[in-house]
C-alpha cells in the first residue's frame, strides 16, 4: 500500500473517497437496530416533509434552501450514485479503513453488550 497521499501528489485533483465496499441506508439502520437491541427502522419522505421538519432549526442548515439541496442527497442514493467503491482513501491514508460496525458503535457509544458507555 502506497503513502502517495501524506507525501502530497493530489493537489487541483477531483477524488473518489469511498469505502471498502457499498452499503445502502437500511443496512446502517439494521445494524444500529442490532447494536442497540432495539428496533431502529429507516424512514425516508419526501422532500417537502423534509424541509417542513428541519427548517428553522439554528444555523445554516435549519434554512430552506440548504434543506432542499440536502435532500437531493436521498434521489442520488436512489439512482445508485453513491454506490462505488474505490481504494484511493485507504492508499491516502496508508492503512485499511474502520469497519462500519466499529465506527457505528463508536458513533452510538455502545460497547460489546450492546449497553450504552
Amino acid at each position: 500500500m502506497t503513502r502517495r497521499g501524506w507525501q502530497g501528489g493530489y493537489e487541483n485533483e477531483v477524488l473518489l473517497l469511498s469505502g471498502s465496499r457499498v452499503i445502502t441506508l437500511a443496512e446502517i439502520a439494521e445494524k444500529a437496530s442490532a447494536l442497540l437491541n432495539r428496533d431502529v427502522k429507516l424512514v425516508v419522505g419526501t422532500e417537502d416533509e423534509y424541509v417542513k421538519r428541519n427548517v428553522g432549526r439554528a444555523g445554516p442548515r435549519g434554512e430552506e434552501k440548504f434543506l432542499r439541496k440536502w435532500a437531493t442527497t436521498y434521489k442520488a442514493l436512489e439512482r445508485g450514485e453513491l454506490a462505488a467503491v474505490d481504494p484511493l482513501l485507504q492508499h491516502v491514508l496508508g492503512r485499511d479503513l474502520k469497519p462500519l460496525e466499529v465506527t457505528l458503535k463508536e458513533a452510538l457509544s455502545v460497547g460489546d453488550t450492546g449497553e450504552a458507555v
